[in-house]
């Protein structure tokens, strides 16, 4: 066993990275492409960190060598299969008894394998670290009012061979009071940064399309590098038809398909900015199957007038773009694009 940085870890050939933490620690946040390897489950750490408390690191020990001894064959069969694909480099919450232990146990059987010093903290701190520097960025962020579909066109941009962060799909949320509806959990603030962490790395330095959000998505918050230089960069405004903005909510949202009550809980929550009367008249549009009244009216009486209150985007504006779709968009941004050579527009 080898002790190595994780700068040093990225240097290897094909560095497989064994997460031995809990399930809960691996999924709040863990090194990209990093597989889970627990040694212990959510239950039996839990439990370990009681008897630490109560009894001392003795009886703690004593108790987790129990849990773990049972599943130290199959545990070394899984590392001895990643070894047949790279170089395995294990790792826990500081780089502390787990990851200590083990490395010791597969050394007493002849298997190698890198252990990375500090840990997931370490990798952790190359990420804050990231974060709180001045970063090299060049985005063009694009605006326009709800239903433009600006995530979608994105992925349409991405697919053209664009460069594109797009960090709605990152955080799991559309951005709005609405914008949860129909997915499933967002990622942990530690984990969108991680996620968010690793895009960055093939955009650093090179111009990207990203669209305008405020500073939360959901219950994400950006970090603050990041907001800043979104605020200062180039904007590109997005126009479509009214009509074709419902269309694409009623496409995005899938509204038929959602349980009422979920909607009703964020209707509620915008009564005081439209007023009991019109959350009544659209829970009544709600379940009558009215869909696109439902979406117009939301429209019209509270998105529409919440953006245009928004005007800090305007100031940076390089060009307004009109279509009747969303495909109409995506190919005057990539005209747009190779106007400028892929250049910033700055």
């Amino acid at each position: 066993m080898k002790n190595i940085t994780y700068t040093e870890a990225l240097q290897l050939k094909n560095p497989i990275f064994l997460d031995l933490r809990s399930p809960k620690e691996y999924d709040e946040d863990h090194i990209e492409g990093a597989v889970n390897l627990p040694l212990f489950s959510d239950y039996e750490r839990e439990v370990i960190g009681k008897t630490y408390k109560y009894e001392g690191i003795s009886q703690a020990k004593f108790l987790g060598l129990n849990f773990l001894s049972p599943k130290l064959p199959l545990l070394v069969k899984e590392v001895r299969d990643f070894k047949e694909k790279g170089d395995v480099v294990i790792y826990c919450w500081r780089g502390g008894l787990r990851s200590l232990v083990f490395g010791e146990l597969l050394k007493m059987v002849d298997i190698f394998v890198y252990r990375l010093e500090g840990g997931y903290k370490s990798y952790r701190k190359e990420i804050v670290k990231f974060f709180e520097s001045p970063l090299e960025l060049y985005p063009v962020v694009l605006y326009g009012m709800t239903g433009v579909g600006k995530t979608l066109i994105l992925e349409k941009l991405a697919q053209r061979g664009l460069k594109v962060l797009n960090l709605e799909r990152l955080a799991n949320h559309r951005g709005s009071v609405f914008g949860h509806l129909g997915l499933g959990p967002q990622p942990s603030q530690k984990r969108f940064e991680s996620l968010l962490y690793h895009t960055l790395q093939y955009l650093v330095g090179e111009p990207f399309f990203v669209e305008g959000e405020s500073r939360k998505i959901g219950k994400i918050f950006l970090p603050m590098e990041l907001f800043k230089k979104m605020q200062s960069s180039p904007v590109i405004l997005l126009e479509l038809p009214e009509d074709m903005r419902i269309k694409n909510l009623l496409h995005d949202y899938q509204v038929e398909n959602l349980p009422i009550a979920s909607f009703l809980e964020a209707l509620n929550s915008i009564t005081p900015y439209i007023g009991r009367n019109k959350v009544e008249e659209l829970t009544s549009d709600l379940k009558e199957g009215r869909f696109y009244q439902f979406t117009k009216t939301l429209l019209r009486d509270y998105y529409d007038p919440l953006y245009k209150r928004s005007t800090a985007y305007l100031q940076n504006i390089k060009r307004v773009l009109k279509g009747n779709d969303i495909d109409e968009l995506v190919e005057k941004l990539v005209n747009y694009w190779n106007e400028h050579h892929g250049g910033y527009l700055g």
